[in-house]
């Protein structure tokens, strides 16, 4: 894999963890619903990179959907916090 995309998914990913560990750190709702949301933002990112990575050949069908299936599983959870605050 190309080092830009890998740093890029990396960084994406690792951007989910570290949004919702902070929004899960913050007193505040408003603040709370921010880095949740930011998460969930990341969260869409890593997705669009795994498109991608699926369309030029880089990532397997499979791998990808069973990502996808663990995703919006995840993207379902941070949408419910981010409406609970």
């Amino acid at each position: 894999m190309d080092v830009y995309l890998k740093d890029q998914l990396s960084r994406a990913a690792l951007s989910v963890s570290l949004n919702l560990a902070e929004g899960a750190g913050r007193s505040g709702v408003r603040d709370r619903r921010h880095f949740f949301t930011m998460s969930r933002a990341s969260l869409f990112e890593t997705i669009a990179i795994l498109d991608f990575l699926l369309d030029i050949k880089l990532l397997e069908n499979k791998i990808h959907n069973n990502l996808l299936i663990q995703m919006e599983v995840i993207s379902k959870q941070l949408y419910s916090m981010t409406k609970n605050g």
